[in-house]
Order: structure tokens, then sequence, then C-alpha cells
């Protein structure tokens, strides 16, 4: 009886490859009749699908979705992406006054420090990374962007604004959305680091807060930016006439992927996430050991021997017993350790004996 699933039965086949192959065409159709519930069937089950795409969404940065604009934009005459928002008095610049009207966005622009919110103010005291960082506060409708410096431009305008406009979002935004996760995992990391890094005897304690804020931070924050990166790549393209497509923004990503800022966020939290998950499976005093055991094999190693020097001033009798000195030298080390790292410099001081006693000859 011939076997149908045999492209060519004139192959040699074996009796037991033969066998296989009845076996597993078997197992196919017996994996095929069930709906796909026999493991290495090659015939999806029902639940195939949903765990794909959930183990997909697990493993990639969010992607957030962006309603077209109620109306097309219009260019703006003379503007580039990098054209100011502010003045140096922190007041909208014609440009900027513009970018808000055709997005529809009423807000209070200001590039004051000491007129935003007081978390921004501690947070640029805190730290020199927010001291210059534009940002938006939903609560209050409002805008800050620093008068100096690289992020005074209209594609940041647009960024920030997209942090306000609800019109043009799929679904609601969580509240602090884009700020939560950071704003619970960097204090954490910030007094894990201050207290021993690793070492720190708080680091199992501030664990959960590292996974919570890792977790948020890579799968709420990275989805808000994301969709305030392709919010402004919209908006800018159009604006600022620039039909290449570099008037928004570097890396927004597409309608399936993910912009460079979201994948940023995604990596730093999963990072995050990751290292609290270490820190809660091994406490502190186990890793103080491994370190001190680290240290101990380290300086038991034993040394590696240097070798012999070269002597620029010897004389040629001298030269001739230094080389046979360096030579057996050379092959004692390789025979006895032939991945030393020895070697090469062995090697490079018998050359230069050699070289040296064929220049006096």
């Amino acid at each position: 009886m011939a076997l149908s699933f045999i492209d060519k039965p004139e192959d040699n086949y074996s009796p037991d490859q033969v066998a296989g192959l009845n076996l597993g065409g078997l197992y196919q159709q017996a994996d095929k009749a069930l709906g796909g519930w026999l493991p290495g069937g090659g015939t999806a089950n029902p639940l195939s699908k949903p765990l794909r795409q959930a183990v997909q969404v697990l493993t990639t940065a969010p992607v957030a979705t962006v309603k077209p604009p109620d109306r097309p934009f219009k260019p703006i005459k003379g503007a580039t992406r990098d054209t100011p928002a502010v003045d140096q008095r922190g007041n909208l610049t014609k440009e900027g006054k513009e970018v808000l009207a055709q997005l529809g966005i009423t807000a209070n622009v200001t590039g004051n420090m000491s007129e935003t919110n007081p978390l921004a103010q501690i947070g640029a005291k805190l730290s020199p990374i927010y001291a210059g960082a534009a940002h938006a506060n939903p609560f209050e409708n409002e805008i800050y962007i620093p008068p100096a410096g690289s992020l005074n431009n209209l594609a940041v305008l647009a960024h920030e604004a997209g942090h306000l406009d609800k019109s043009r979002r799929k679904g609601n935004r969580p509240p602090l959305e884009g700020v939560l996760g950071q704003a619970i995992n960097m204090p954490a990391a910030a007094l894990k680091q201050a207290t021993g890094g690793d070492l720190s005897p708080f680091a199992q304690l501030l664990a959960p807060l590292r996974i919570l804020g890792g977790g948020v931070t890579a799968y709420s924050d990275a989805r808000e930016e994301d969709y305030a990166e392709k919010y402004t790549q919209s908006a800018m393209r159009s604006m600022v006439g620039d039909s290449s497509g570099r008037g928004g923004i570097a890396n927004a990503g597409t309608a399936t992927t993910a912009s460079g800022y979201s994948q940023g966020l995604y990596s730093t939290g999963m990072d995050s996430a990751v290292e609290g998950v270490v820190d809660l499976a091994i406490p502190t005093p186990a890793k103080v050991l491994g370190a001190v055991v680290d240290q101990a094999a380290k300086a038991l190693k034993p040394k590696e021997k240097a070798g012999p020097a070269l002597n620029p001033t010897a004389s040629k009798q001298k030269l001739q017993m230094l080389l046979v000195e360096a030579d057996v030298d050379l092959k004692v080390e390789a025979k006895q350790n032939p991945n030393s790292r020895l070697l090469p410099r062995l090697k490079q001081i018998r050359d230069g004996y050699a070289a040296q006693l064929a220049a006096l000859e």
C-alpha cells in the first residue's frame, strides 16, 4: 500500500523512516480531528491565537492609536519643526499660537518654572534631568516649555499638547498615565542606589515598588508617550510643510509599531521590573556572600608568569642564551596553558631577541 504523504515513491526511505513518517502523518491527522489540542501536532487550537497575542503584548512596547483630526492641518508659513514655541520671556510665539489653534488646544503655556505645578518644581530641584524638561499637566491644562535649550520648538509643543487632547484618543486616558510608573519607580531606584546599589539592605523592601513601577512604566507610561509622538508626527508633517515626513520626529513608529520614545520607556520599565524580581528572590545577605566569594576567588587566582624581559644592551653570547630561554618559556607555556594570555607577549619577546641577534650578525 502506497504512502500518500511521501512525495516520491522512488525515494530511498529506510523502514524506520517510513514508520516515522507514517506515525507522524497519523499523529497530525489525529491532532487536526481533535481540534489542535495534541502537543506538537501542527494544528492551531482555539487558544493558540489569544496566547500568541498575549505573548506579543507582553514582550513588545505598547502602540497607541491616534484618531485623524477633524479637519486637515494647514502649513505654517516659514515655520519648521525647530521654530521656537515660546520667546525668551516664556510667552507663546506667533507660530506656537498657530500650532495650538490648529490642534484646537487652549492651554496655559509658560516658560517660567515657578508658574508650573509644585510636583514639577520639586522634580527639577531633585534631578537636573527634569530641570529643563518640557511637560504637560492635564489637571491644570498647562504646558511648560523651557525658553532656552533644544526643547523650545514647535514639535515639542505639539507633543505636550497631545497629552492634553482628549478628542483624538482611542479610549480614555487613565489618571497620571505617562508619569505614574516613573513616579513610583524612580524614587525607589534612587534610594536603592544611594544605600549600596545591588547590596543595599533595602533592596528586598523596595523590590515590590520596582516591579510595580517598572511594569506601569513599560505598559502605561510608554503607551501615553507613544500616543504623544504619533500625535506630533501627524500635526508637524502638515504644519511645517515638510513632505519628506521628517517634519515631525525622528522615530514616531507606524500604526503597528511603537515609537522610539515608547520603546525606550518600555525597556527601562522592564529592566526595573526584572531587577525588582531578582531583588525579591535573592536576599541581600546572599548577594553580599556572593560578592565576598567572588573577590576571594580573584585574589587566590594564581598569577601567570611574566616571562623574560628584553635586554637591548646584551652581548651576542648573552642574546643567544636569552633567545634560547625565551623560546623554551614560550613552548612550555603553550604546552601547559594553550589559552594563556601571555603567549603573544612571550612570542614577542622571543622574536625580539631573534631580531637583535640577526642585526648583530
